[in-house]
């Protein structure tokens, strides 16, 4: 024996039966009921009331227990073993009693006792007395109201548990906790043994839903600034205003203070700053100064680099969401009509992509508000774009977007800029972060577009009177032979004329005669435009003419016929004379009723 320790030198020994509710409700003395050895300096003591602790035999002074977080609690009676590889077993068992249904039937107002009862009753020798008399003359008389009271059946369970005290580090510690999801434990054992809580509100970060308080409570409280800025360019908040709150903090870590402060002291990673307050203001000086500090700009670290990349990355999110709130239809449509997957898909898609995407949804108005915000990107490729829309769809419900023609020159789509040019926007500084003018033009580049279809790219760049011209023509001739829809190709050639397009009079005629054929006079629904092309004049007279009664037939020459040829009289001078003869030679062959009135009429006229 080494030497010995009173119950008062033992650790925790008043406490842990005070603090302990379950063991307050035990009697009996708290005293050590099994021991085993942890090592040959430590000892695991397992007291009779379910403490386990484990104690120092080397200190000559009070015994202190070893584990962290107090006695482990277990239940009384508990036995421990030796410990291997560096942890031990406990094994506890715990009782229960459960009173069991008698198999004999209760008359009415018989009662029956528990275990408890029964106790109390053998500990009064008064009551113990009449119940030995009542069994007595229950024996004698057989009658009911001397019969004993019944004792109710017992069933005893008993529960074992094998529990396991393993030694780990502080560290190893820590992160089972994280995984246990035990974050205020984590916290304390963090902030005890100088840890990085930002591990913890990593974690709380990620099983959150994002929010603003989300944001406050723990993305503020990560010191990686790297991961936090990474975080907020690449999660996708559930609502607008969460998203809004969530780039913004991103621009806020991201600032040129910061940028300032990593040159100043030439930090080897990212580290919070003190006061990143007023963000705005400090930008406010950033463009004042940025001329000043740029011969400095040629020496940004890496993390540097990271920080430029990373507000452009920012911005460039900020606007695509300021422009999907404007789709949407402003502020308070956005806080109820956005979704966060649709907004994925926005923002990650390339802009040329969107703007086709809502093209082929016959979204006009998302396309012109493209248009103004991001026209330097779109603009070159206006008239693709346009051709994305369905050819089943009506030019007016795009006519807005439709280019026109003012004193021969094209007119210029109104741009209008969502926010002043940022620091590190600066065609000077861009150069330094290796993010240029070119690496953008490629990141939004359209020229999948033209891998489509080749043809568009007789109308990709700059609009030319030219250009209009020949894209208003093929784009009639397109919707005509996809859709066999006459009067939308027609619609959009006058829609054509009246933004002061030239050379679309002869398509125009062509469709006009379409139009007459196929909806008027109902010759063949199935005629198309190049069949139609391959008809003489005399030949279009007389399909015009084929289904007419004789009554209807000055009715029908005026309003389809002479139209018809007065629009080639403008083209071509004399034609008119000689197709009305060569029509009415070819009639008087067969009956010369028609004639006389087609005659009658041109008299009138």
């Amino acid at each position: 024996m080494r030497r010995r320790w009173t119950m008062e030198e033992q650790p925790q020994c008043t406490l842990s039966v005070d603090s302990n509710s379950a063991a307050s409700k035990r009697k009996g003395q708290r005293v050590p009921l099994d021991a085993s050895w942890w090592n040959e300096k430590l000892v695991i003591v397992a007291y009779s009331h379910g403490d386990v602790v484990i104690v120092d035999t080397t200190v000559d002074v009070q015994l202190e227990n070893h584990l962290d977080n107090g006695p482990e609690v277990c239940q009384p009676g508990c036995v421990v073993t030796n410990a291997v590889n560096g942890g031990c077993f406990i094994l506890e068992s715990e009782s229960s009693v459960q009173s069991m249904p008698t198999s004999l039937p209760s008359l009415e107002g018989e009662e029956t006792t528990d275990g408890d009862e029964e106790h109390e009753v053998t500990e009064s020798p008064g009551r113990t007395a009449v119940q030995l008399l009542k069994q007595v003359l229950y024996y004698v008389t057989d009658a009911e109201r001397f019969r004993p009271l019944q004792k109710a059946a017992k069933s005893i369970s008993y529960k074992h548990q094998l529990l396991a005290i393993q030694s780990t580090t502080c560290e190893e510690l820590y992160e089972r906790r994280i995984q246990m999801q035990e974050y205020d434990q984590a916290l304390l054992l963090a902030r005890q043994y100088n840890l990085d809580t930002g591990v913890v509100y990593q974690k709380q970060w990620e099983t959150a839903p994002i929010s603003q308080e989300s944001i406050e409570n723990y993305l503020t409280k990560i010191s990686n600034i790297h991961w936090v800025l990474n975080e907020c360019t690449t999660k996708v908040p559930p609502t607008y205003s969460a998203a809004k709150e969530l780039l913004q903090y991103g621009l806020t870590l991201a600032n040129l203070s910061k940028l300032r402060q990593m040159q100043s002291s030439r930090s080897d990673g990212f580290a919070p700053l003190e006061d990143d307050s007023d963000e705005e203001s400090d930008d406010e000086e950033g463009q004042e100064e940025i001329k000043v500090e740029i011969l400095r700009w040629g020496t940004l670290s890496e993390e540097q680099i990271f920080l430029c990349q990373f507000r452009f990355k920012l911005l460039q999110l900020k606007d695509k969401l300021e422009c999907y709130e404007r789709i949407l239809g402003g502020p308070h449509q956005a806080s109820q009509r956005y979704n966060s997957e649709e907004f994925r898909r926005f923002r990650e898609d390339n802009l040329t992509q969107v703007a086709l995407n809502c093209a082929r949804s016959n979204d006009a108005d998302a396309i012109g508000i493209l248009f103004t915000l991001f026209g330097d990107v779109l603009l070159p490729h206006w008239l693709p774009i346009l051709s994305n829309f369905p050819e089943t769809t009506a030019p007016a419900k795009y006519r807005v977007l439709l280019p026109s023609i003012c004193d021969g020159v094209p007119v210029q789509w109104s741009q209008q800029s969502l926010r002043k040019l940022d620091w590190c926007e600066m065609p000077e500084v861009m150069n330094y972060y290796k993010c240029t003018e070119v690496d953008l033009q490629q990141e939004n580049s359209g020229d999948f577009l033209y891998e489509e279809n080749e043809e568009w790219l007789n109308f990709k760049g700059e609009l030319s009177e030219e250009m209009l011209t020949l894209w208003y023509s093929s784009r009639a001739e397109q919707i005509d032979s996809l859709s066999g829809q006459t009067n939308l190709a027609l619609e959009l050639i006058e829609f054509g004329i009246q933004r002061g397009v030239s050379g679309l009079n002869t398509i125009h005629h062509e469709l006009l005669t379409m139009y007459t054929l196929v909806y008027q006079c109902e010759v063949d629904p199935n005629l198309s435009l190049g069949m139609m092309r391959r008809m003489t004049n005399l030949e279009k007279v007389q399909a015009m003419m084929r289904k007419v009664e004789l009554e209807d037939v000055s009715v029908v020459f005026a309003d389809h016929v002479i139209p018809f040829l007065q629009r080639l009289e403008a083209v071509v001078k004399g034609c008119k004379a000689q197709i009305l003869e060569d029509y009415l030679l070819s009639v008087a062959k067969g009956d010369l009723q028609p004639c006389y009135q087609i005659i009658r009429l041109l008299a009138k006229q």
